[in-house]
């Protein structure tokens, strides 16, 4: 088994070959994997975007077909150890192909990978079915033991859609409920306003709640 210690004789073959030789080149001859080497280079302050003489490695067919098929199933981390490429490469060639890049950033919260969607919204990765359900919504059907319907909504309560606590959850049958409840709240808003509990600060156009008003 190769060692993981990189001895002196290999660090000067990289300073002194990678203007001129590609990193399988590289890891051909030292006998270590591309992702090693690459580390190895940046670990060594050798940019590898840096080099203007550097041969980088085209992305073969078979990679691209890789992405396509899997970038929606898997995070950036997971393809880098199927491809062997740096983060950085597969989210460049990801954009390249213009491939969507809104599961990069998932996150890991109680053993279950998360992300937070443009609407505020925590959403989850099922691993066992390959695909990303609102966690809103898995909380409120596992808790009922029920499958809702796509014209059934979850309702937030408290205005806050990262409490996924059941009891702020509120289960609206249509879009037309669940618009009407969020108007209710607009009514009872302007009547506060009306009735100076909450104020309009024109300079920074938000409102705010009137801190010499409280509600009993």
């Amino acid at each position: 088994m190769k060692r993981s210690w990189w001895s002196k004789e290999e660090l000067e073959y990289l300073k002194n070959n990678a203007k001129n030789k590609s990193v399988k080149e590289m890891s051909n001859y030292l006998q270590r994997t591309p992702k090693a080497v690459r580390n190895r280079l940046e670990i060594i302050g050798i940019s590898l975007r840096d080099l203007k003489n550097i041969k980088f490695e085209s992305w073969s067919e078979e990679e691209d077909n890789f992405l396509r098929e899997n970038y929606c199933n898997m995070t950036v981390k997971e393809l880098k150890q199927h491809l062997n490429r740096t983060e950085k490469a597969i989210r460049s060639r990801k954009n390249k192909l213009k491939l969507n890049n809104k599961y990069d950033n998932l996150r890991e919260k109680r053993g279950k990978e998360y992300y937070i969607n443009s609407d505020g919204y925590y959403i989850t990765y099922d691993k066992e079915h390959k695909k990303y359900n609102a966690s809103h919504r898995v909380i409120y059907e596992e808790y009922y033991g029920i499958k809702l319907k796509s014209n059934q909504y979850i309702h937030h309560i408290d205005g806050n859609k990262k409490n996924n606590k059941i009891e702020n959850l509120l289960l609206c049958n249509g879009c037309k409920e669940h618009t009407l409840i969020h108007k209710q709240l607009e009514t009872i808003s302007y009547q506060l306003i009306q009735e100076g509990y909450i104020l309009f600060d024109k300079s920074k156009k938000q409102y705010i709640a009137n801190p010499n008003r409280r509600l009993d």
